[in-house]
């Protein structure tokens, strides 16, 4: 999942640390709101953040990148100063086999982040274990 302002950039180049700080504590809250108990998330680099849903297959990992892209529009905005929504574009990679390598599986949920980048703001994409 990346973070995107209204203009599709990242918050990263041109905002200051408290913007930055507050783009992501607004978009972690509603990430914890939008996942259950039993499923992880964790900054992976710089607006990147890598989950971890527990037995949900494409169509669960799609409702809940549905469900947290919406929270993150309607509630998080870039700052005292712009006050532009911040959109998410999310990938999403169901797991093929008990045996898929974590490094294929995170490289192919990269290949779904990139095509759901490609759509614009507030996007997921899915790749399905096949």
């Amino acid at each position: 999942m990346t973070i995107q302002k209204e203009s599709n950039q990242s918050p990263e180049p041109s905002g200051d640390l408290r913007q930055r700080h507050w783009i992501l504590w607004g978009v972690a809250r509603m990430v914890s709101r939008g996942i259950r108990q039993t499923d992880l998330i964790a900054r992976r680099i710089e607006t990147d953040f890598g989950m971890l849903l527990l037995y949900a297959d494409g169509d669960g990992g799609c409702s809940v990148a549905e469900r947290i892209g919406q929270q993150v529009e309607e509630n998080v905005r870039d700052g005292e100063r712009n006050n532009r929504k911040v959109t998410v574009s999310i990938g999403i990679r169901s797991l093929c086999s008990r045996n898929c390598q974590p490094e294929r599986l995170l490289a192919s949920a990269d290949k779904a982040l990139y095509k759901a980048k490609a759509r614009g703001g507030n996007q997921f994409a899915l790749l399905d274990g096949s």
